[in-house]
């Protein structure tokens, strides 16, 4: 469920606060730059996009739940497939398991869209606000090897890309590996 942005924002800490008016005024360039895209292709369509992301957010939640990126497929692109596929089966060898709880996605707003000749080249930067509970368990010993059992909310930055008539993910970065100021200054 998307909780209005005037929730989190009361709910944010200081920094929070910030990256959520950049990403407001971001978003608000990044729908007008869509809006312009949608005149010339069908693939930029605003609330079609904000469903597929919305839905992408679940089923990678529930590809890792499930340790099986098959799941997720349909989700990913090819090269975050094999990235996904590669650390689960590193988690695998360690005996490890992912335990996730009361997954919930807080906002998902785009803050950066670049159309290009062929739809193969457009994509989308989105900013991520997320909760859960998340962590990491030994399979054998079922203890807690890395992660929180207590729910954390987060921000990531999750780059879509345009492939076989859907949007796909294809990066995802962590906060403080982007700065929505420079990406902001690129958007139409």
């Amino acid at each position: 469920m998307i909780l209005q942005a005037g929730v989190v924002f009361f709910a944010a800490s200081g920094g929070s606060i910030v990256l959520i008016r950049k990403a407001r005024a971001a978003r608000a360039r990044s729908r007008k730059a869509m809006a312009f895209y949608a005149q010339m292709g069908d693939n930029w369509d605003y609330r079609e996009i904000q469903k597929q992301v919305e839905e992408t957010y679940f089923q990678v939640q529930e590809c890792w739940r499930r340790m099986d990126v098959t799941y997720g497929a349909p989700y990913l692109s090819q090269e975050l497939m094999e990235e996904f596929d590669s650390k689960i089966q590193w988690m695998q060898v360690r005996g490890e398991a992912v335990v996730q709880r009361n997954v919930k996605l807080l906002s998902a707003m785009p803050v950066y869209v670049e159309d290009n000749p062929g739809e193969e080249y457009d994509m989308i930067w989105y900013l991520i606000h997320g909760k859960m509970t998340g962590y990491y368990i030994d399979v054998n010993t079922r203890k807690v090897v890395r992660g929180n059992t207590r729910p954390e909310a987060f921000f990531e930055y999750w780059k879509f890309v345009y492939r076989g008539e859907r949007w796909v993910l294809q990066e995802i970065r962590q906060k403080e590996e982007m700065d929505i100021d420079a990406l902001s200054q690129e958007t139409v």
